[in-house]
């Protein structure tokens, strides 16, 4: 039977097994003097879609934060960190698209950060659209 806690234990030892390749890119992102480029991240990650534009990342930003009862960045430092984590010092996690929408740059990364926010106890907005519908409809 599977519990919460079985579940806790097998997404550990997911995120241990996971390749440098993942891993190292998401620390060099994260791993940084000020420590909010990590919910940044995760609220770029947040729901199903590959591309998203910046207010929809800033909205799920401002949930994340809410739900963690800490403070958010203002739209301008949050912008900032957007921003830097397109850049090499950054591992270039994430690229611009066009003028305002955000990617990450591996496809696979976007599901180690969805695996580290759901460690941290952030619950992000399901992953798959079927998923949701059906989520929608049980309610």
């Amino acid at each position: 039977m599977v519990t919460p806690e079985l579940f806790d234990v097998a997404m550990k030892d997911a995120s241990q097994a996971m390749d440098m390749k993942l891993r190292k890119p998401y620390e060099d992102a994260t791993q940084k003097y000020q420590n909010d480029y990590e919910t940044v991240l995760w609220a770029a990650a947040d729901g199903h879609e590959l591309r998203r534009r910046s207010t929809d990342i800033f909205s799920s930003y401002q949930r994340i934060m809410e739900l963690r009862e800490d403070d958010p960045l203002d739209r301008t430092k949050f912008n900032q960190r957007i921003n830097a984590l397109k850049r090499e010092s950054h591992a270039h996690i994430l690229t611009g698209t066009r003028q305002g929408w955000y990617e990450f740059t591996e496809t696979m990364i976007r599901g180690y950060v969805r695996l580290r926010a759901e460690q941290n106890g952030v619950e992000l907005e399901v992953d798959h659209p079927a998923v949701a519908s059906q989520l929608l409809g049980s309610e």
